[in-house]
């Protein structure tokens, strides 16, 4: 995988480090490859693809959970500013907390897998463009 994983202290919460390809312009990176992916052992089938805006610096959304069946496994990237991410395993015997910070000068390469069974939420630092795919349909009255 031509990107770095970045394990976590969550199991199931990753960071994902894709190679940048950068110059005068600007740069390039590949935030999907599907064959990659499975290759590294990450989620490799999202069937929904969101986007959201923060105008407001300190705006929160979250926490971001939907019970099974419809439990959402997430492939999250800020494409503009920069969040403070907490994510929470609410099913784990022993509760444990991360808080993965992306920093705004790397916000839009790096990206987060969050697994089905925790929750995240997001804190936006500054007014925030972001994205998530999720590997399930949400279900709006969960």
């Amino acid at each position: 995988m031509a990107a770095r994983r970045g394990e976590t202290k969550l199991d199931g919460l990753i960071l994902i480090e894709p190679q940048v390809h950068g110059d005068s312009r600007g740069f390039f990176l590949e935030t999907y490859h599907q064959k990659k992916y499975g290759d590294a052992g990450l989620p490799t089938e999202f069937v929904q693809d969101n986007q959201a805006f923060n105008a407001r610096k300190g705006t929160v959304r979250g926490l971001h959970f939907q019970k099974a069946p419809h439990a959402q496994g997430k492939l999250v990237r800020v494409l503009k500013g920069a969040i403070f991410d907490v994510a929470v395993d609410i099913v784990a015997e022993l509760r444990k907390v991360s808080w993965p910070s992306l920093p705004e000068t790397r916000a839009a390469t790096v990206a987060v897998i969050v697994a089905s069974l925790i929750a995240a939420a997001l804190l936006g630092l500054f007014d925030v463009l972001w994205q998530f795919v999720t590997d399930k349909i949400q279900n709006p009255t969960l």
